[in-house]
């Protein structure tokens, strides 16, 4: 179990979630996973990214996302309740300010590991 944590700078709720999306599906991607579940609390990119439109939409994320879906794979995105879900809200905050490259955990921080034991 691990997880990837990236600043992406000043955005919008909507547009960190996307990009956390998009490059969390890359991230998928190279490591060969096959069936990998998008977890998000936010419901309006669940409502984006389940359209049967979404490869038209006016955000070029929600195209980049749905054309990634489309690979030779199995995505289901799920919509989780952010109280539900503090491992991947803490995980976000693991990114080091102004620092821009990806990062990638291979095992749970410890910044997010008593999340585990309990």
């Amino acid at each position: 179990m691990g997880g990837l944590a990236k600043s992406i700078g000043v955005s919008t709720v909507l547009q960190v979630e996307l990009w956390a999306i998009y490059v969390g599906l890359q991230v998928a991607w190279d490591y060969g996973l096959e069936i990998p579940q998008i977890q998000t609390d936010n419901k309006q990119v669940v409502n984006l990214l389940d359209d049967h439109n979404a490869i038209a939409h006016f955000l070029s994320l929600v195209r980049a996302i749905t054309n990634m879906r489309k690979r030779a794979w199995i995505t289901n995105i799920l919509w989780i309740p952010r109280e539900d879900n503090q491992v991947a809200d803490n995980l976000t905050k693991t990114a080091p300010p102004r620092h821009f490259q990806l990062v990638i955990h291979d095992t749970p921080p410890t910044e997010i590991g008593k999340h585990f034991s309990q």
